[in-house]
């Protein structure tokens, strides 16, 4: 089964009640507030609540598509593919009814990465990056994941890498978009 996302504020899965949000963007129905993970088990115990919720998700990630081309379709046939066969997963990170903070997994044997870590601008610089990096680190079992950052946004991420002691293993170019570099750290990008 394949679900479309729409990417837009708001944005809801054919099978979500309308009632989920409100104009603030805050989730309504108490069951998806404080959800801390979505994973496989979510989806195939509670889908009613999962499928909203990954849409949400997305659309508050729908900016990235800027800095990453094909972001969307990655969201879509990497992340939510990777949801159901166990592969990726979602933390959470909430403050007053609102997404605060995500991170993005992907834990495979051979591969431990943090694929993406987003903070909402409202809840920056309140600690809740280095909860959802340490929630990462026990999720995928290692202090050191791999991971990676575009050098446009280094000096944003540059100061929490130090105080986990990442260390710069690899500089690509033309990676993700054209004319820009991509540093890994803790490993080599795939």
């Amino acid at each position: 089964m394949t679900y479309h996302f729409i990417f837009a504020p708001n944005a809801l899965s054919p099978y979500a009640s309308l009632s989920l949000f409100n104009n603030e963007n805050q989730i309504q129905r108490q069951e998806i507030v404080g959800t801390p993970l979505i994973d496989s088990n979510l989806i195939i115990e509670q889908e009613n609540i999962a499928l909203p919720l990954i849409n949400h998700v997305f659309a508050n990630l729908n900016q990235l598509s800027q800095q990453y081309p094909d972001f969307e379709n990655w969201l879509e046939q990497k992340v939510f593919t990777g949801l159901y066969n166990k592969t990726r997963s979602i933390l959470l990170e909430w403050r007053d009814g609102k997404i605060a903070g995500l991170a993005i997994l992907k834990n495979e044997i051979e591969e431990k990465k943090l694929c993406c870590l987003r903070i909402m601008p409202e809840f920056q610089n309140k600690g809740i990056g280095i909860k959802l990096f340490q929630r990462s680190f026990a999720e995928l079992g290692t202090e050191k994941p791999l991971l990676s950052v575009s050098e446009q946004k280094l000096s944003e991420f540059e100061k929490i890498f130090n105080y986990f002691g990442f260390v710069q293993t690899e500089k690509y170019f033309d990676l993700y978009k054209q004319n820009t570099i991509e540093i890994s750290y803790n490993g080599y990008l795939k």
